[in-house]
């Protein structure tokens, strides 16, 4: 089972699947093909509309086609899936994807930033002016096509190994090498798009999808006969036969009436082609195409094969797949003639994708997007630092001094796994939204801490104050009160070089702890009368006795009235100054410095 793969193709009218046993040293063996019809209108253009009825059609696919493995590799076709030549300067294997898609935008038809990419080097040359250059074959999608598929795939519980061009797929199958090395053509007729892929010697070198297929013939005979799609498919497969020229009855002249009504349709698809076939032919460094392998679903309307070798005047002849593999066991059987005649014709891409995972087969294109390849490489990585942990917790478990050396080895694997499981580690934290959090609550944490770093408990300085009001032994009374406190500091400066730069809307560095006794917070300045001289001398000393205060200072010390016979002496008035120390300082800055986990 190991060594099977199985090749999707997702059609406009059909989905199909082949699975390919790939063991070494035989011819591939073809194990089981199968086709589920898809709704018309599921797929429009090679891309995926209906997404539910995509992936319901995979899981009948797979229940009952009976194949052996959910991993596929699938094969994309449509007006977005495009195939491009560039040419760069030499440049390393590792930097050519940075390159090409610096200049997608030149050679691809949509947005970058909705491109997906991937490249295979076609040769080396020397430009004419001496130069070392390098030829690029580019596949690209647009991410819309791609999503659309891997939604299905993944709803239908599918795992996708790789995304490639349909047209490789069919290049990989059914090209075939000419002693002349002129090119050859293989058209894929489908029911919505039609491929022409041309190859020199098996290398593909171009790709263009008409929008037009075996679906258009059925609407011009529906539209033509005003009947229902169903009725126009069973017409469209009668058509040519002599009935459809004859004259009589109702039945043949509802044939002609088709054949009249499909003329344009067939004129035109076979006009695309052969303007497909001329471009290439004109392009620099390119020769003319000496032959044309057509398959496709809609190779059974009647005479169409005649049409197309006429009017190109080129040999033609239909794709065989089966003979590039062994299918004497194929499930269903396709021993008979009639059986492999009905399913050749629409399994060329299928078992294209399957085959294009043999080892011999090469680096070919893979369209799945780069975040999912990521995410797979992370998942590999992890299976293995498992796998190694079990091979040692087993070696530990039968260990003797014979095997130490052995398990030291195992050591030395679990210690290199460990270290490419830190360096995963370390890189998640960019992307994970838990550290952005962190991030912004700790600047909300320090502009928080910044705002209050210098913030008074103005509860402790009336209190420390009230203690020297009347009852005390040196009362005194307070006429006028003012305080302020000291704001925080600016943002911190940076020196760059010989000059200073204070950096606008900076958040100041973080404040970790209490400031400390001797900080001074805040002033206060007040007018007081006392009694006696001696009250002001100890208001002085018992303000200073306070730790809350600092720097208490007396003035403007005057006799603020004449004795009278309660109060003898004369009322004394003073002016009073005084910092407040760090003792004072809020509480409110411990509840900031808390740290975040």
């Amino acid at each position: 089972m190991a060594n099977r793969v199985v090749g999707l193709d997702i059609g406009t009218n059909a989905v199909r699947a082949a699975e390919v046993d790939l063991a070494a040293g035989r011819q591939p063996i073809l194990a089981a093909v199968g086709q589920v019809g898809l709704p018309r209108g599921a797929v429009q253009d090679g891309e995926i509309v209906d997404v539910a009825a995509v992936a319901s059609a995979l899981q009948t696919l797979w229940r009952d086609g009976g194949f052996s493995s959910k991993k596929v590799r699938i094969g994309v076709a449509g007006l977005r899936a495009i195939l491009r030549e560039i040419d760069l300067p030499f440049i390393p294997d590792e930097e050519i994807d940075s390159a090409i898609r610096f200049q997608a935008e030149e050679v691809i038809p949509f947005p970058p930033e909705k491109a997906l990419l991937s490249s295979k080097v076609l040769f080396d040359y020397t430009g004419n002016d001496g130069r070392a250059m390098r030829r690029v074959l580019v596949a690209a999608a647009h991410r819309d096509l791609v999503d659309s598929v891997l939604a299905a795939v993944n709803q239908a519980r599918l795992t996708p190994v790789s995304i490639d061009l349909a047209s490789s797929a069919l290049v990989a199958t059914l090209a075939t090498s000419t002693s002349t090395g002129q090119a050859e053509a293989i058209v894929s007729i489908g029911g919505g798009v039609t491929l022409v892929a041309i190859h020199e010697q098996g290398n593909q070198q171009f790709l263009r999808t008409i929008g037009q297929g075996g679906n258009a013939v059925s609407a011009a005979i529906a539209g033509a006969l005003d009947i229902p799609p169903i009725d126009a498919e069973s017409l469209k497969a009668q058509l040519g036969l002599p009935q459809a020229t004859a004259e009589g009855g109702a039945q043949d002249s509802q044939l002609a009436r088709a054949a009249r009504a499909v003329e344009p349709v067939i004129t035109d698809l076979i006009s695309e082609i052969q303007t497909s076939l001329r471009y290439y032919s004109s392009m620099s460094g390119r020769g003319e195409v000496s032959r044309v392998v057509v398959v496709g679903s809609e190779l059974d309307i009647p005479g169409l094969l005649q049409r197309i070798e006429s009017e190109l005047g080129l040999p033609i002849e239909r794709g065989s797949v089966l003979d590039k593999v062994d299918a004497s066991k194929t499930r269903p059987s396709l021993v008979d003639a009639d059986e492999a005649a009905k399913w050749e014709p629409v399994l060329p891409a299928a078992v294209g994708m399957a085959l294009g995972g043999a080892p011999s087969a090469g680096k070919g294109f893979n369209l799945i997007p780069p975040e999912l390849l990521a995410e797979g490489s992370e998942k590999v990585v992890l299976r293995a630092i498992v796998a190694v942990a079990a091979v040692v917790i087993l070696a530990l478990a039968g260990l003797s001094a014979w095997r130490v050396v052995e398990v030291n080895h195992a050591q030395s694997a679990v210690d290199t796994a460990q270290k490419n499981l830190n360096a995963l580690q370390q890189a998640i934290p960019k992307y994970n939204p838990y550290v952005q959090k962190k991030d912004q609550i700790l600047a909300a944490q320090v502009r928080a801490q910044t705002a209050v770093a210098h913030e008074v408990n103005w509860i402790t300085v009336l209190a420390s104050i009230g203690a020297q009001l009347p009852g005390a032994s040196h009362a005194v009374g307070i006429s006028s009160f003012s305080a302020n406190a000291t704001t925080a500091g600016a943002c911190p400066v940076t020196q760059a070089k010989t000059k200073t730069i204070n950096t606008p809307g900076c958040i100041p560095s973080a404040v970790t702890a209490l400031p400390p006794p001797s900080a001074v917070l805040g002033a206060v300045s007040i007018s007081a009368d006392t009694g006696t001289i001696a009250n002001v001398s100890g208001w002085i000393d018992s303000m200073s006795a306070s730790p809350v205060f600092t720097n208490v200072t007396v003035s403007s010390i005057s006799n603020s009235g004449p004795a009278t016979a309660g109060s003898p002496v004369q009322a004394v008035s003073f002016t009073s100054a005084f910092s407040i120390t760090g003792s004072a300082h809020s509480t409110r800055l411990s509840t900031f410095i808390q740290p975040i986990p």
